[in-house]
């Protein structure tokens, strides 16, 4: 059975427009609105833990304490974007879900594009970029039990029609909004990234085709071939982004010419090149 559960009556997304997300999108399976909640990551993961289904969605208006990754903030002013939490249980083994990153990424980036025609890229390993400036991010959290993956929690944070950012992070964030010059429909966004999602979900786990998610990750990456500074033993080290790896993670090389795989963690690009 699928079923919208809201937390008002009166929403900022209607129940019409939920209704046919459901109808256009088979993964998404439950849908959990709110109007204002801490963190759509922290909710969904109550929701996995209590068994909820695979597909089940939340979705709210604002975040009042939102999260990156490495435990950063993520500011979810009401309104003005998408800021959501969606449950997988795929049959894969845990070191393949190092991939499910990378394939929201990759359905992320191209609902963007497809639907602003704006020059987005991939910052490895989880935002996405508009001519240098973060638009949206990406944070994936994984349960696993002995062998097997219990649940994966996706957040996804979208600046669609933001228009003021913190001072501390102005030169760095953007929306889509302020990237295109006009207003974008956040439900256009959300249909297209919950459609793609679903295309690129299930083509990985029904066809376990891990080479087409790489290879769409590597063209729409911003990362390969940018001089990058990465945490060294003595400060930041200045290293050349040269490809992504089987396993998702940043293959970089050296002013020496050695080469090494970062697994996770984060970059800082010197020179932005789109």
């Amino acid at each position: 059975m699928r079923t919208i559960l809201y937390n008002r009556s009166v929403t900022a997304f209607s129940k019409d427009q939920l209704v046919s997300t459901l109808k256009a999108c088979s993964l998404i399976k439950k849908i959990y609105f709110f109007l204002t909640i801490d963190s759509t990551n922290n909710y969904a993961r109550i929701l996995a833990e209590e068994g909820a289904p695979e597909g089940t969605l939340v979705i709210s208006e604002e975040q009042t304490a939102g999260r990156g990754r490495m435990g950063r903030s993520w500011i979810s002013p009401p309104g003005t974007g998408i800021w959501i939490s969606v449950i997988l249980r795929p049959n894969i083994s845990p070191p393949r879900a190092a991939l499910i990153t990378p394939l929201v990424a990759v359905a992320l980036n191209r609902s963007i594009r497809e639907v602003t025609g704006l020059p987005s890229g991939i910052k490895w390993p989880n935002d996405i970029l508009i001519r240098g400036k973060k638009a949206a991010g990406i944070l994936t959290e994984i349960s696993t039990d002995q062998a097997s993956i219990r649940y994966i929690i996706v957040g996804i944070g979208i600046n669609v029609n933001t228009e003021y950012f913190p001072e501390e992070i102005r030169d760095q964030a953007t929306s889509l909004s302020l990237s295109s010059g006009q207003q974008i429909s956040r439900l256009k966004i959300l249909l297209s990234l919950l459609l793609e999602l679903e295309r690129q979900y299930l083509d990985f786990t029904r066809k376990k085709d891990c080479d087409s998610i790489l290879l769409d990750y590597r063209k729409m990456s911003v990362t390969i071939g940018n001089q990058v500074l990465i945490p060294g033993p003595d400060g930041k080290l200045t290293v050349e982004a040269i490809d992504i790896t089987e396993t998702g993670g940043l293959l970089i090389k050296s002013g020496d010419g050695t080469t090494e795989e970062i697994i996770s963690g984060e970059v800082q690009h010197l020179i932005f090149t789109p």
